[in-house]
């Protein structure tokens, strides 16, 4: 349950216990508004741990293009600046997110970190970005990767990330929403995935093609294609909730939404809410609630 003793830990796991460190209030509990607030802020370890580094070196890089290979260099100075304009969570106006989102996917803790593991500073080590300019080369592919899908190194996240239903016989239904989140590879929490190697449903879904990276001419591995990062599954079923003396007040989403059938408004109305909003919904618990907000009701009998 725990993972093995005195490990490195993932990004994703360290991001967790920033957050349980991060987002509590003045008296050092979880408010309900705070609990939710903490979940989809969609920070991402990665970029806090070297972010200002990266920044910084591509700063003093400026114009002159990077070395990428022996045929490629590439001017880095507009993906710098969309890193500086990036707000510090993956929401859906996030610029220079897909940047981070690439980079994580080239990114090797052990070649790109100074300072290695050490099991009695579990939740901060290993850390400190490496100064030997390899740092600008996976910036320098990660901004030639998001160029090559079709898409600008600024271009907000919900320009690129999406979730599309598909039709029963496995086509996009053409109905996007954009999505906010982070992902796993760069130390998200609230994390969404586009990968195929999880298509554990019966239902045929559509896949579309990854875009080939410039440098390897292989699939790219964050699954980038020329629509963008479509959303196959992460966070589904989402709740916050608090014990109070009046009973349990709770908030939460099915991000996939209830029904499956297409025809029902039941079908996307929550995909859509947490589309716009990024934010969970009342869960209604009293009789109360749940009588000011019926939707129909059937009444059965039978006659012995």
């Amino acid at each position: 349950m725990f993972g093995e003793e005195r490990e490195q830990l993932s990004l994703r796991t360290r991001m967790g216990l920033k957050m349980l460190q991060d987002g509590a209030g003045e008296d050092g509990k979880f408010s309900l508004a705070e609990l939710e607030q903490t979940f989809v802020d969609n920070r991402i370890y990665l970029a806090e741990m070297i972010g200002a580094d990266l920044i910084k070196q591509c700063q003093a890089q400026g114009s002159t293009p990077v070395k990428v290979t022996e045929t490629i260099s590439k001017d880095i100075s507009a993906a710098c600046q969309a890193l500086q304009a990036w707000q510090g969570s993956q929401n859906r106006d996030a610029v220079g997110a897909s940047l981070w989102r690439e980079l994580a996917y080239l990114f090797d803790q052990k070649q790109h970190l100074t300072t290695p593991f050490d099991a009695n500073q579990a939740a901060t080590t290993p850390n400190q970005l490496v100064h030997d300019n390899s740092a600008l080369v996976l910036l320098a592919r990660a901004a030639l990767n998001v160029e090559a899908s079709g898409f600008k190194v600024d271009d907000p996240l919900g320009t690129l990330q999406f979730v599309e239903s598909s039709t029963p016989t496995g086509q996009p239904s053409g109905t996007r929403f954009s999505w906010p989140g982070s992902y796993h590879q760069a130390g998200g929490f609230n994390v969404f995935s586009n990968s195929t190697s999880r298509d554990d449903t019966l239902i045929p879904q559509f896949v579309y093609k990854s875009a080939i990276d410039p440098v390897t001419n292989k699939p790219l591995p964050s699954g980038l294609s020329t629509s963008g990062y479509p959303i196959r599954y992460g966070s589904s079923w989402i709740m916050a909730i608090s014990f109070t003396d009046e009973g349990p007040v709770a908030r939460g989403i099915l991000t996939y939404s209830q029904s499956t059938n297409s025809q029902r408004a039941e079908s996307d109305d929550q995909t859509e809410y947490f589309s716009l909003n990024n934010s969970l919904r009342p869960v209604l618990f009293t009789p109360e609630e749940i009588e000011a907000n019926l939707q129909s009701e059937i009444n059965l009998s039978t006659t012995q």
